[in-house]
């Protein structure tokens, strides 16, 4: 099972890959970006999914010193509330 693709090398940046719309229409392309994969047709009309790395984050609690410290080095920080409702 393979697929012919011609690729153009550029310097992406925070772009991992650029795919073209016409490519994507061709082979009937799926495209999940929330669970990070790519489900399309091959050339002999096979179904082929790329599955991008899952990147977990870990979320701790942290005081509010630490806090009043993250700040006063200048850290980028997100205020979250989680409730039960």
């Amino acid at each position: 099972m393979s697929t012919t693709i011609t690729l153009n090398l550029l310097l992406l940046g925070l772009y991992d890959v650029l795919i073209d719309m016409y490519w994507l229409v061709a082979h009937r392309t799926k495209v999940d970006c929330y669970n990070k994969f790519l489900e399309c047709l091959s050339d002999e009309g096979e179904e082929i999914i790329l599955q991008g790395i899952k990147k977990y984050v870990f979320v701790r609690k942290i005081l509010a010193l630490q806090v009043k410290r993250c700040n006063r080095k200048g850290c980028t920080m997100f205020v979250v509330q989680v409730t039960n409702d």
